[in-house]
């Protein structure tokens, strides 16, 4: 990993070992990259590309490769306010270039589209979560009233259902579980709560 002025660590429970970062941007987007199924793999600051302006070499470091379903990914986070610049746009035409050749997608994450709507904090509200341990037997309970329940069943009626003296400690465990993708709680329009609907994978 070429030298850096690091900002902070994120220590991944999918890469299982430290990722870096240098804003708090990166720091947003690798909650999205830790939580998203579809992602397999992430690195930080993965490649330099090399290209010329007006004659002269350039270099360019972007923040992460990703890889989505398969896919090469290489993603720079920037703030919205900054994508315009002419150096930054040099930059990115050098990457999209780079990425066509090598059969990789190139995207540029904003704090703009990072934060919009709600799914950005409800996935670091399940992020806490992600490393409490719970039984099989304790996800079954769940599992099992979300079905009895069926297609309206809302997180307050499976917290009565299952633990009706101890919401808050089925409420950890509905976390957990839609950390790790075992319930499926809509994470855009709204907190997470008690009138969040719930539904199994």
């Amino acid at each position: 990993m070429p030298a850096r002025n690091i900002r902070g660590m994120f220590p991944s429970l999918k890469m299982k070992t430290r990722i870096y970062f240098e804003s708090l941007i990166e720091a947003d987007c690798i909650y999205l990259l830790e939580f998203d199924p579809a992602i397999s793999f992430y690195r930080e600051q993965p490649l330099t590309i090399h290209y010329q302006t007006n004659g002269r070499a350039r270099r360019y470091t972007p923040d992460f490769h990703a890889v989505r379903s398969g896919q090469d990914v290489v993603i720079e986070c920037k703030p919205a306010h900054q994508v315009n610049r002419p150096e930054n746009q040099r930059k990115f035409t050098a990457a999209r270039a780079w990425c066509a050749q090598e059969g990789a997608i190139f995207e540029v994450i904003t704090d703009e589209s990072l934060r919009e709507g709600w799914r950005l904090q409800n996935i670091k509200d399940l992020h806490y979560f992600a490393r409490y341990t719970f039984t099989p037997a304790e996800k079954e309970a769940i599992q099992k009233a979300i079905v009895r329940l069926g297609a309206a069943a809302l997180v307050e009626d499976v917290l009565t259902a299952v633990s009706p003296t101890a919401p808050l400690y089925a409420m950890s465990l509905i976390m957990h579980m839609a950390w790790w993708h075992e319930v499926i709680l809509p994470l855009d329009d709204a907190r997470i709560g008690p009138e969040t609907s719930i539904r199994l994978p």
